[in-house]
């Protein structure tokens, strides 16, 4: 799949998380079923930190150099990725990613839509090389490139849309 297609299926996964979670009621979509377990808008939220966490400021990357990888980082990622997949429960591995219940989910839906608009162009913008570097980072999954950080980006998109639709059929229960 080229970087383009994987940027189309993310973003047709968006919206239609969006659109599941704008026909929530406002008092459901902010409630935690459980003390220890995230409200819906505070998944949106922590789906939007972690992004932006990963990919960082995509407008200095063009100075940024390429981190080293090695096996043991491959090897994370592949951790990271199994973990995702399978709704393993882990802690959330940044600060930077863990949500704050405050933020609005209008405010997060534009945010995101900026998030993934700004990616986007500097997707279709970087040459073949650039894309194949390992510029982003994930707290435990170390450098990866573009095409490994989106993949990571589509499980980790899938694992919390799961999460929301359980949400919502436990409501319904």
């Amino acid at each position: 799949m080229t970087i383009a297609q994987r940027l189309d299926a993310i973003e047709q996964k968006r919206i239609r998380l969006m659109d599941l979670v704008s026909g929530m009621d406002a008092t459901v979509a902010a409630a935690r079923a459980r003390p220890e377990q995230w409200s819906v808008q505070e998944i949106v939220e922590h789906l939007v930190l972690a992004e932006r966490s990963v990919f960082g400021h995509l407008e200095a990357l063009d100075q940024q150099r390429p981190a080293s990888r090695g096996l043991k980082d491959r090897v994370l990622y592949l951790v990271v990725m199994f973990i995702l997949r399978f709704d393993i429960p882990v802690q959330v591995p940044s600060p930077a990613m863990r949500p704050t219940g405050g933020v609005s989910l209008s405010t997060l839906w534009e945010q995101w839509a900026s998030n993934h608009a700004r990616l986007r162009a500097w997707a279709v913008s970087a040459d073949g090389l650039t894309l194949a570097q390992p510029l982003f980072a994930h707290p435990v999954a170390g450098p990866m490139s573009m095409q490994e950080a989106l993949r990571m980006l589509e499980v980790h998109l899938d694992r919390h849309t799961r999460q929301i639709v359980a949400r919502g059929r436990s409501r319904r229960s």
